[in-house]
């Protein structure tokens, strides 16, 4: 993570990760910006398991973390209980309220899980990130 050449950065953090794989890694994401951060994560190789499972691990972790994701990456296997996939997935998580965004990508382009637009409220002011960039 990069918080800038400034010494005192402001108090929002943007961050990039690409954590192989978002199972298990909320609190440790939650650590990475403390109480005021948002992370675009690429490669979260959760599948749509997965994505129900981590949507529930920053509760039981009490990390206070809302995520935003893109297409569910597609399953290692065949087997239905899968929460691990390929090597795919889009996601946004921040301490701030967050959302997706209407898209106007391909189906195809969409289900590789390599686009999402997101917007996010933070400090009263509405923001919107794409693909990692954000635009205010």
């Amino acid at each position: 993570m990069r918080l800038g050449e400034a010494k005192v950065p402001g108090p929002h953090i943007f961050a990039n990760a690409n954590p192989t794989g978002l199972m298990g890694k909320s609190a440790t994401l939650a650590a990475l910006g403390q109480a005021s951060a948002t992370i675009a994560v690429q490669e979260t190789d959760l599948t749509a398991q997965g994505i129900s499972r981590f949507r529930k691990e920053p509760a039981w972790q009490k990390t206070c973390l809302n995520m935003t994701h893109g297409a569910p990456a597609p399953p290692k296997n065949q087997s239905l209980r899968t929460m691990g996939g390929k090597q795919a997935g889009v996601a946004y998580v921040s301490h701030h309220p967050i959302r997706n965004l209407v898209h106007h990508w391909s189906t195809e382009d969409y289900a590789s899980g390599r686009c999402l637009a997101s917007a996010a409220y933070i400090n009263k002011r509405l923001g919107y990130y794409g693909n990692g960039i954000w635009f205010s």
